[in-house]
């Protein structure tokens, strides 16, 4: 998703003067006027004297008291050894030394917080004939850049169940009894930055009837129809509805009305109502309001801190303690040979890429753009083949697009996916980033979300800090609160006239900062003019961004590009589909389907690829049910990993040992039996290994009033029948009531010139008629219910 596990250096607001904590500090009159502190080495030595480590005592000890986290720069430079080779090691030795100590002394102290220098000109001015010198210089504090809406709904079941098996650790290593789901809160409030009538019209009214009654539509359809039927559809053209006997959509809306609609998916996950698909819009929807629908356990909740401390520290701690082994490296590529599969990493430090070739499975969980790069030296089988050129080329126009045949949207665009994200409007890959301001006061907008759905670039924002259990200090962390905003659309130009008019993608580091809040308070101000808001102290964009070298440098590359869910793209996502091990016996027998080529090898039941036996793939870009890019689907997606793991595993070792012993599902079925049977949807059916990795689908936990029509329309669409929706012209009344509102207004399709109009309206059904549509749904209606046919 968008959670982005970055740190901040920003500019000191205090005095410089950092050591300066009281008038007994003992050691403050012997820093340098640059505010370095002076820590010396006896002649040819790299051991921190008695003297040394005082100092560096009551050094962490200040730095904690005034600055919280920092970023320390450590020089050093040594004159007192035998050569220069030996004065390099003794800078490198003693500045080693001097970083260890504070790390020891200064909790939460770690490698990324120092810059460390051999040969320092800070130190140099300070070396001694007879002995070397380290010099230590708070240069920036550290602020949280987690980067993100911060957002955890209730529908989250794969995330929330990993998060309720991480436990937290003491520190002994030892489990506490509480979980990192425990960190979890309600965020009880979700506002709107938008000016509202002071009551609604009959023309709101209307436009919420259609757009309740097509979610209604949505609800008791069957998941099987809306693979078929809503993936070549747009999220507003399914809103609008067809009627194909007049051709044209069952509904017009309000101008204004339409435009919040399509506006607010971007500011929520970067959705476009008009490009992305129906299927999965409508599903991440029905899931988003499950909570107000039902009285469910579950709550839409954020952290009590901040990412890395409630939620991947705890995490790396326990899985440490499993005997997880971190390495810091980068991935180059996969490369196959004599039929072996092996990794080449270029560990950090170095140049070279080295084969890691001894491990028994691979998974590759790197985001999409790197699993296409890092999979070029591959046969173009499995996921490697679906991954050829998946980011690095823009497809023509979708045909069914107005305008589509025009030449410049017929062109294949070959790119660089991090330098060109977002070229078309269905362009699969777009940006997604925010800004971060901190301000030196208690500040916090509202008591959770707020959308602002009148902002030109779709913004969204939080100020996270109210829900953590340690509030930020300005004396210790150098901030008080955050405010988290997120950029929906980096492709719209800004009205401001300041800007000439530019979209975020070609503006400044600085000029995105400013516009950004410049639209948060013009937004607030519609509502409230008289609001005066604090001013934020300094502000961080998202690091992924890469801004160009000069002040004025708009973005030359994206780092990060999120994927969105585009019409019709669905079916091009790399090849392997979820497989739920809950309602069905598990099938991984008898190999992999005879269609698939060599080298890739699949469950009989389905479910995620295995490559050269020995790679998986995992990702929000890969096939998932949750679909939508989250860390839910990211989560998902690695549980699918697993469980073709575990069968790959099973059949290669184990295979024909449970041959002999369990009677395949066929020989079960025909003497009247149910291998499953002692299992319901509730309980996951386990392997010869143990237990799979628990898949939730989220169509299979919708609205328990709706089953009903879905298992109909199951029914139906199993016999090749219309939705029975559409077979009785449900929806025909609103419709008429629909243009007719339209007419009055003087809105009008787009795509009808007058005299397809002038036939459309002829074609709307009579009032009469529409009454006797009624009556006749409401005797089937009442048929049904007596039981008759």
């Amino acid at each position: 998703g968008l959670a982005r596990n970055q740190y901040l250096r920003a500019p000191k607001l205090l005095s410089p003067r950092w050591w300066e904590m009281d008038d007994d500090t003992v050691w403050s009159e012997t820093v340098g006027e640059d505010g370095a502190l002076p820590i010396y080495f006896e002649r040819q030595s790299a051991a921190l004297s008695e003297e040394a480590e005082t100092r560096l005592r009551h050094a962490a000890d200040a730095i904690q008291r005034k600055f919280g986290t920092v970023s320390l720069q450590v020089s050093s430079h040594a004159g007192d050894g035998e050569d220069d080779e030996d004065n390099r090691r003794l800078e490198v030795e003693r500045t080693q030394a001097v970083k260890g100590s504070l790390i020891g002394l200064f909790p939460g102290l770690d490698d990324r917080h120092f810059d460390l220098r051999a040969g320092g000109q800070a130190a140099r001015a300070l070396t001694e004939p007879d002995r070397g010198v380290v010099t230590v210089q708070v240069v920036k504090a550290i602020l949280p850049g987690e980067h993100g809406f911060h957002f955890f709904p209730g529908y989250y079941r794969h995330l929330f169940d990993t998060m309720r098996r991480t436990p937290i650790l003491d520190s002994q290593g030892e489990e506490t009894g509480r979980t990192v789901y425990d960190n979890l809160t309600v965020a009880p409030q979700q506002s709107y930055a938008v000016e509202f009538p002071p009551s609604k019209t009959i023309d709101e009214t209307q436009d919420y009837a259609q757009i309740a009654m097509r979610i209604h539509r949505f609800l008791v359809t069957c998941p099987a129809r809306r693979a078929a039927e809503l993936e070549d559809v747009s999220w507003w053209q399914y809103l609008q509805g067809w009627n194909p006997l007049t051709g044209m959509p069952l509904y017009v809306y309000a101008p204004a009305f339409s435009q919040n609609v399509k506006f607010s998916g971007r500011v929520l996950a970067a959705f476009d109502a008009e490009w992305g698909d129906a299927h999965t819009n409508g599903d991440t929807y029905v899931q988003l309001q499950l909570n107000a629908w039902t009285a469910k356990k579950t709550f839409d909740g954020i952290l009590n801190g901040g990412e890395t401390d409630a939620w991947f520290d705890p995490w790396r701690r326990y899985l440490e303690s499993r005997g997880v082994e971190f390495v810091s490296a980068r991935l180059e590529s996969f490369e196959l040979e004599d039929s072996c599969l092996r990794a080449m990493v270029v560990p950090d430090g170095g140049m070279d890429a080295i084969a890691d070739d001894e491990a028994d499975y691979y998974v590759s969980a790197t985001d999409v753009v790197n699993a296409e790069k890092v999979t070029t030296k591959l046969p173009t089988v499995g996921v490697p083949g679906s991954l050829r050129g998946y980011t690095t080329i823009v497809a023509p126009c979708p045909p069914w697009v107005p305008g589509a045949a025009e030449p410049w949207r017929q062109e294949t665009i070959v790119r660089n996916p991090v330098e060109q994200p977002g070229l078309r409007d269905w362009d699969r890959l777009q940006t997604l980033a925010g800004v971060q301001y901190f301000f030196a006061n208690d500040f916090k907008l509202v008591g959770g979300y707020m959308y602002f759905t009148d902002a030109d670039w779709a913004l969204s924002s939080i100020n996270p800090q109210q829900f953590w259990t340690h509030r930020p200090t300005l004396e210790k962390d150098g901030y008080v609160s955050v405010m988290s905003v997120d950029v929906g659309d980096w492709r719209t130009p800004t009205t401001t006239p300041v800007l000439l008019g530019r979209p975020a993608w070609k503006c400044s580091e600085k000029e995105i900062a400013r516009e950004v809040w410049r639209q948060v308070t013009t937004s607030l101000l519609r509502r409230t003019p008289d609001l005066i808001l604090p001013q934020p102290v300094w502000y961080n964009v998202d690091k992924n961004i890469v801004f160009g070298d000069s002040p004025a440098g708009a973005p030359k590359a994206n780092h990060t590009p999120y994927q969105v869910p585009i019409v019709g793209d669905w079916k091009r996502r790399p090849v392997g589909d979820p497989w739920d091990p809950t309602p069905a016996l598990p099938n991984h027998l008898h190999g992999s389907l005879p269609d698939l080529p060599a080298g890739v090898w699949q469950a009989r039941h389905g479910g995620y690829l295995v490559h050269w036996d020995k790679l998986v793939f995992a990702g929000t870009y890969m096939r998932t049910f949750t679909r939508m890019t989250t860390m839910e689907s990211a989560n998902e997606s690695a549980r699918n990993a697993v469980n073709a793991i575990i069968d790959h595993l099973i059949a290669a070792r184990y295979g024909a040992k449970i041959r002999e012993r369990i009677t395949p599902p066929s020989s079960a079925a025909a003497a009247g039996g149910d291998l499953n049977s002692n299992f319901t949807r509730d309980f996951p059916r386990p392997s010869p290994l143990g237990d799979y990795c628990r898949i939730w689908n989220p169509e299979e936990n919708e609205l328990p009033s709706a089953q009903p029509g879905r298992d109909l329309d199951a029914e139906r669409f199993a016999r090749g029948l219309p939705h029975l929706w559409d077979a009785l012209g449900i929806e025909l009344p609103l419709s008429a009531a629909s243009y007719q509102r339209a007419i009055l207004n003087g809105w009008w399709p787009p795509p009808l010139d007058p005299a397809a109009a002038a036939r459309a309206v002829a074609r709307l059904p009579s009032t009469d008629a529409l009454f006797a549509s009624l009556a006749k749904i409401r005797q089937i209606l009442v048929q049904d219910a007596d039981g008759r046919e």
